[in-house]
């Protein structure tokens, strides 16, 4: 007769000779004659291991438990095998047991590291991995552990240390080589990083981390052609590597193939389509090609799977607001500002313009992004030793943007930069966008002294070509706008660095310690939430480009106005509208019979939102006229036949109202807290409008309506708009380029004085 020890001895055998489905019969078999075999509960749990059947595993491994608990080896199998379907906090506890019965075996501190890192709970991690090097100083694994642990908190130079110990103790691991590489790069050893992930794929070319590190590399330089073709290799080995497609369409995105991009994210959902990060990143490449109703599906996508997931919502209440799609607006905007308030670093500072953020919350929200972007570049900074530029008769001045372009910054500064000091002044210009093909890029990179396209070189490149060029002031024309490269400011390459114009608002950055700007644009009770000293210009800080009168024939029959009706209107992007606004937009049309509000024409989900918002106000959609996209000779003689326009509130215009102004049609705008909602009051102030200034929406509907009924007092403020046009500062390029230069001068001088930065006081020019 065999007894049950036999039985057991001959299941262990089955199993040890791979006969997996004859050995777990003979483990059931014990189990059924005895359900308290412990024995046997953990043969058929470690079985179900090796047969990947992980909840039986499970079952039987805890069974077993119950009844041997003080077994240690049980405790460390049971903590493995949880960790292999990711319940981590299980885990702990079963690897601390183990520990507690067992604390000199190293492989269970190094395994209750790993669990407790993926709990979340980094500090308990670091110190059983410490204990596990402790009784093992060669542990491979745990040093590549431990540097995994201190490279995600920002700890490269440590967590560098622990890769080489990994690997010289066993070179052959070549995934801790790969994470060699990757700590490399925040270092800033591309060429040891490089030769890293080289490494790993001489051991194994299909080791597919190494070619996604390789391609990371190449992407972090800005070299985003072989960049793809590593990425490629790395999806060829492993099809489906999330984070290799993930990167393979940045990088796409990068090169302006936005089709395959979109491509590469659309398979990526279909294999994951829970997986909420698919979803963002494919937001994000919606939202960039201006497809803003599809990139707020894709960002509601995301919460759906993951409410919690609050980097989404800066993003969604700017495509929202770019559709004006306004239902929820007030909930998102709420928990947007949560979230800065909270200390989430994902907000961009771009995303508050048109909200009602106060200066002291968007203030937050730039320090954070601007930080995020300096300790990107923290550790290559402590590498690199800049030169100073030497004195000079002609100060070098180097602007970066991305908007030596068809752009409304380009618009408004090209004016200003034609009429700028040669004889005083260098004038280096530093391109973050590929020139486009267009008159206006040609006309910019001709007119510099110096002219460079950076975007296609790493930040520690580009800040290397500035330092090299002897740049004294470099000048931000982006600040947290689209495509601006904060990281080459980080590096400091010039000893004066200044913001100016494109973003207008406090960039919050300790290596851009200067803000030009003008009184009414900051005044004392913002200037408390700038992290900048400032730099007042006397008139105002917009610059101005004249535009150029069409002598074209435009009626209002052509643009699909009333002939005697009074119009109404607002040109700026429609992201800047917002729905309380828009209600005293509505009610000034049902106030002024005959009026229509005249609006630039926008994406087709835009205007019928726009209609529907004018129908559920009892307003007729009708008397919304939207204007098409024309030349800006063209649109500034069809301007002439609007009577008053309305500014935007809480992102007020800028060009847009300089071209109003420029056509002889007064604006009427909002003096709001935040730099955004002030442009207009800056820019009304530099044309002697002042008294077309509000301090609220209620001011803001009484004086419309009042001019809209009154045709005297409309006909005396243009007349006096069409007088100010030829004697008021506004459009005085050649008065704002001395202004602009002898700021530029007077920071130097700051600078050679060995002063820190502080406030300046720019004399009104002759």
């Amino acid at each position: 007769m065999v007894t049950p020890s036999q039985e057991l001895q001959r299941a262990q055998a089955l199993a040890g000779k791979g006969q997996f489905e004859p050995a777990a019969t003979a483990f059931r078999a014990l189990l059924k004659d005895d359900r308290d075999n412990a024995a046997a509960h953990r043969g058929l749990g470690m079985l179900s291991v090796q047969m990947g059947d992980i909840p039986a595993a499970v079952e039987h491994l805890s069974a077993c438990h119950r009844l041997a608990p003080k077994d240690a080896e049980l405790q460390f199998n049971l903590g493995n095998v949880l960790m292999s379907v990711g319940d981590a906090a299980p885990a702990v506890e079963h690897y601390q047991s183990a520990a507690k019965l067992e604390p000199t075996i190293p492989e269970i501190f190094a395994n209750l590291g790993s669990a407790l890192r993926q709990a979340g709970r980094d500090q308990e991690a670091r110190r059983a991995l410490r204990k596990a090097l402790s009784l093992r100083p060669e542990f491979a694994e745990a040093h590549n552990t431990l540097g995994n642990l201190l490279s995600s908190s920002n700890e490269p130079a440590k967590a560098a240390e622990h890769f080489e110990m990994a690997l010289a103790s066993k070179p052959d691991l070549i995934g801790a080589r790969v994470n060699f590489g990757h700590v490399l790069i925040q270092l800033g050893r591309a060429g040891e990083a490089r030769a890293a992930f080289e490494k790993a794929l001489a051991a194994d070319s299909a080791f597919a981390p190494a070619h996604n590190g390789l391609g990371l590399l190449l992407q972090s330089e800005n070299w985003h052609a072989p960049a793809l073709a590593a990425f490629q290799r790395a999806i060829g080995a492993d099809p489906d590597y999330v984070e290799a497609r993930n990167n393979l369409a940045v990088s796409y995105q990068s090169l302006g193939r936005h089709d395959d991009a979109l491509a590469v994210m659309r398979d990526l959902i279909k294999a994951h389509p829970d997986a909420p990060a698919i979803q963002l990143n494919l937001g994000h490449i919606l939202q960039s090609l201006g497809r803003h109703a599809e990139a707020v599906d894709a960002y509601e996508a995301a919460l759906r799977i993951d409410d919690a997931l609050d980097e989404v919502i800066p993003f969604l209440a700017h495509s929202l607001l770019y559709i004006c799609r306004w239902r929820n607006l007030e909930r998102i905007e709420k928990r947007l500002m949560a979230a800065v308030s909270k200390g989430a670093a994902t907000v961009p500072p771009f995303a508050l313009a048109g909200t009602a953020a106060s200066p002291a919350l968007r203030l937050k929200a730039a320090r954070r992004s601007a930080a995020h972007h300096a300790r990107n570049v923290a550790t290559l900074k402590g590498t690199v030793t800049f030169k100073t530029p030497r004195p000079a008769d002609r100060l070098r001045v180097g602007y970066v943007s991305p908007d030596f372009r068809t752009h409304s910054v380009a618009t408004a500064f090209h004016g200003l930069f034609e009429v700028r000091d040669r004889t005083k002044f260098e004038w280096l210009g530093y391109s973050l966008n590929s020139p486009e093909d267009d008159g206006t890029a040609a006309g910019f990179e001709s007119e510099f002294d110096s002219f460079a396209d950076i975007s296609q070189v790493s930040a520690l490149e580009a800040a290397q070509r500035i330092n090299d060029d002897g740049v004294h002031v470099l000048v931000d024309l982006a600040g947290h706008t689209r495509d601006s490269r904060l990281e080459i400011f980080a590096f400091e390459p010039a000893p004066v660095q200044v913001h100016y114009l494109g973003y207008g608002s406090t960039v919050g950055a300790e290596y851009i310690p200067w803000l030009m700007t003008d009184p009414v644009h900051t005044p004392p009770a913002l200037a408390e939430h700038c992290s900048e000293a400032l730099v007042y210009l006397p008139d105002t800080f917009m610059a101005a480009t004249p535009g150029i009168n069409s002598a074209s024939s435009i009626s209002r029959a052509d643009c699909g106005l009333p002939e005697d009706g009074f119009v109404f209107t607002n040109f700026n992007a429609h992201y800047k509208f917002r729905p309380e606004t828009f209600d005293v937009w509505m009610r000034l049309l049902l106030e002024v019979p005959g009026s229509v509000l005249w609006l630039r024409d926008g994406l087709p989900g835009t205007v019928g939102n726009l209609r529907a918002e004018a129908d559920a106000r009892g307003v007729d959609p009708a008397r919304l006229v939207f204007a098409a996209r024309a030349e800006h000779a063209e649109h500034l003689a069809r301007h002439r036949l609007a009577d008053l326009s309305l500014d935007t509130q809480r992102h007020t215009g800028g060009v847009t109202t300089l071209d109003s102004l420029w056509a002889g049609v007064p604006v009427i705008s909002i003096a709001g807290a935040a730099h955004s909602e002030r442009t207009g009051a800056s820019i009304l102030n530099a044309i002697g409008l002042s008294e077309l200034i509000t301090d609220g929406l209620e001011g803001y509907e009484t004086l419309a309506r009042d001019l809209a009924r009154d045709p005297e007092a409309l006909g005396a403020l243009r007349e006096k708009l069409a007088r100010n046009l030829e004697t008021a500062p506004l459009f005085d390029a050649k008065r704002l380029a001395r202004h602009v230069e002898a700021a530029y001068r007077l920071m130097w001088e700051n600078h050679e004085a060995g002063r820190p930065p502080q406030t300046i006081n720019v004399p009104p020019a002759d």
